[in-house]
Formats: structure tokens, C-alpha cells, sequence
């Protein structure tokens, strides 16, 4: 993400696997990049039907990023050692892989929801890129928030319920919130994982 903004007034090639969501939305309409997107998905409606798990996207597509995002995918992957293998050899010397994945969080999209990463699982996945910065999504506070908000996906109403009403407490909270994980910081507490590393 900081690789993105610090570079925005360039013509970057961004790679985006996993089709769509709001941070391809985002960079669409905020940034001058070219954007790629691929997904095992067909209904997302990507530029390339890809498995990563099994294909190096540079055997079947023909382009060359700057970037590559994998953000909030790994968790739905069937095996993520052998993605990030297929990744980081498609990947061009210099390139970048900005990354996202969940620690602490709710099950999601199932039943294609597999595996969720501590720091150490991080680490270990992406041990061949160098300059590796991986960071925390979260305090344990606003994690405690974010699980509660998160059941208004649920079914039943009362879940709904104190799902919605913990969002709205999120927000009118939110600076509250992110001083208190300043002073209870905890890296061992956390909805997930952002990295990024370099080829």
C-alpha cells in the first residue's frame, strides 16, 4: 500500500489477484495504473481465469507488473505455499508483492475459507522476497470491535442486531479506539497481516 502511494504519479502495472473489491475500485478511480486482475472465479468477472495454485500467470497472460497484489485471497486458497511459489517466480527482478491476510478473524465466503496466518506464517511464505515488512491489520481492541460489528452478516436478528450497533459504536468510537491500542499494543492480538516484499 505505501509502494502504491509513494509511487502514484507513475504508470505502474498493477497485478491484482483475486478479481474486484474495494481496493481495485479504489485504485481505479484514484490512480493513473494499469490494472490486471485475475481470479479462479469466472462470476467476478476478471481479465484471466487463473488458478494460482497451479499456473504461473506470466506462462498464460501477457503482462508484466510492477505490482502484485494478493489481498485477502491466501485464506481461500487451497495450497498458499505453492501460490506464492507460482507468484514469486512469474514476478520480474525489482517487482513488489503487496499482501494482506487474516490472523484472528470470522469465517467467511464459505465453504472456500481454509486457513488463517500468524506473523510467523507470514514470514515463512514470502521467505524468498527480500525487504520484507509485515505489519499488523489491527490493535486487539479494534479487533475485539471489528468480530462483534462483523455478525450483522449473520442470519439471525439478534446477531444482526448487536452486529450493527457495535458498527455504529465503531465509528463514534474510533479515535477512542485507536488510542487505546496505542497504549495496549499487543502484536500477538490482531485481525491479520499486512505485508510487503521485494523480488
Amino acid at each position: 500500500k505505501k509502494i502504491i502511494i509513494e509511487k502514484k504519479k507513475e504508470k505502474l502495472n498493477i497485478l491484482n489477484i483475486g478479481s474486484g473489491g474495494d481496493i481495485e475500485n479504489h485504485l481505479k478511480k484514484n490512480y493513473n495504473f494499469n490494472i490486471f486482475s485475475i481470479d479462479i472465479d469466472p462470476s467476478r468477472k476478471p481479465d484471466a481465469v487463473i488458478d494460482i495454485t497451479k499456473d504461473r500467470f506470466s506462462d498464460v497472460i501477457d503482462f508484466k507488473p510492477d505490482v502484485v497484489l494478493i489481498l485477502e485471497v491466501l485464506e481461500h486458497t487451497t495450497n498458499p505455499f505453492e501460490a506464492i511459489n507460482n507468484t514469486y517466480y512469474s514476478m520480474q527482478e525489482e517487482n513488489y508483492i503487496l499482501m494482506s491476510v487474516p490472523f484472528i478473524f470470522q469465517i467467511h465466503d464459505e465453504p472456500h475459507d481454509y486457513f488463517r496466518y500468524t506473523f510467523y506464517g507470514v514470514k515463512l511464505l514470502l521467505k524468498k522476497f527480500r525487504n520484507l515488512k509485515i505489519v499488523e491489520k489491527s490493535g486487539f481492541v479494534e479487533l475485539l470491535f471489528i468480530l462483534i460489528y462483523r455478525q450483522k452478516t449473520e442470519k439471525k436478528i439478534i446477531l444482526k442486531i448487536i452486529g450493527n450497533t457495535f458498527l455504529l459504536l465503531f465509528f463514534i468510537l474510533f479515535p477512542l479506539i485507536k488510542i487505546l491500542d496505542y497504549f495496549l499494543y499487543s502484536k500477538k492480538l490482531t485481525m491479520g497481516y499486512y505485508a510487503e516484499g521485494k523480488k
